[in-house]
């Protein structure tokens, strides 16, 4: 009698280790994710991930056939007979996005509800969620969003600067690791809104206080376009790294004679020429 409880005890288990053996778990059956599961049968509520837009920056001073790292340190750098030193420089990128053949924008598709408005006038928007706060020397790889698509592309877009309505909102309605969230230095005032740029420098070596740039909603937010040749397939993250030369944002400037206001014109107008795609690459994580 005991071997037979025994028997049907085992022959019971493995039948149920059969029966839950056959059961499919669910997954992610939009092609268009990066974890896509072909076999599965079974759709899972929110278990898909979409790729991601990486984008790197490498900071560079370049003087003909001269390149030098740029970065937040003691380094001089001359140009018009000023010695220059940069303790920070800090800016927004904006709207990036990847250009198609015909001149249609592919946007990524993260959005963010957010506060705008001043005093009790105050009201709430959907943003486009596409922000980088870059910082010269930074070697940190920004992630700006996500997307579903793919195909071929001849062109990449992005802002320097904060664009409407993200250009109306309240910081501290972003969460605390956002970009447009208060930052130290402050990239935003009550009387100018949000810093575009900031430029701490030091034009003169006995100055014990570097002199601020700021660009802000008075000289404009400029688009940056640069052409390039990506086919992305479905499915796969993309990381753009892309140079920028911060001797180009100074062309022109003379530190003694120009205010605060004509630099950061020139600033504005030279930034979009200091920037160049280095690469664009996929992959699957």
């Amino acid at each position: 009698m005991i071997k037979t409880r025994v028997l049907w005890g085992w022959i019971l288990f493995f039948g149920l280790g059969s029966l839950f053996g056959c059961e499919e778990d669910p997954g992610c059956l939009d092609v268009q994710a990066t974890n896509y599961q072909v076999d599965a049968e079974d759709p899972c509520g929110d278990c898909c991930e979409y790729p991601e837009l990486r984008v790197s920056l490498r900071h560079r001073w370049v003087r003909e056939d001269t390149t030098l790292a740029f970065g937040n340190d003691t380094t001089l750098f001359f140009l018009n007979g000023y010695s220059l030193q940069f303790p920070s420089v800090q800016y927004y990128l904006t709207n990036i996005r990847l250009v198609r053949a015909d001149g249609r924008e592919v946007m990524l598709d993260d959005e963010l509800d957010v506060t705008i408005g001043s005093g009790t006038d105050t009201s709430t928007v959907t943003i486009p969620d596409n922000v980088v706060l870059a910082e010269a020397g930074s070697f940190r790889t920004y992630v700006p969003g996500s997307y579903r698509y793919e195909g071929n592309f001849t062109e990449l877009r992005f802002e320097v600067g904060v664009t409407e309505p993200a250009l109306r909102a309240i910081p501290n309605a972003f969460p605390d690791n956002h970009p447009l969230a208060a930052q130290t230095p402050a990239m935003h005032s009550d009387a100018d809104g949000y810093t575009f740029s900031r430029i701490a420098v030091f034009t003169n070596p006995i100055d014990t206080l570097p002199r601020v740039i700021k660009t802000t909603e008075t000289q404009s937010v400029q688009t940056v376009s640069l052409p390039i040749v990506f086919t992305l397939d479905r499915g796969f993250n993309t990381s753009i790294s892309l140079a920028v030369n911060y001797r180009a944002w100074f062309s022109g400037v003379d530190w003694d004679s120009q205010s605060d206001a004509e630099i950061a014109g020139l600033i504005v107008g030279n930034q979009p020429s200091s920037f160049s795609v280095i690469s664009i690459t996929s992959s699957l994580n």
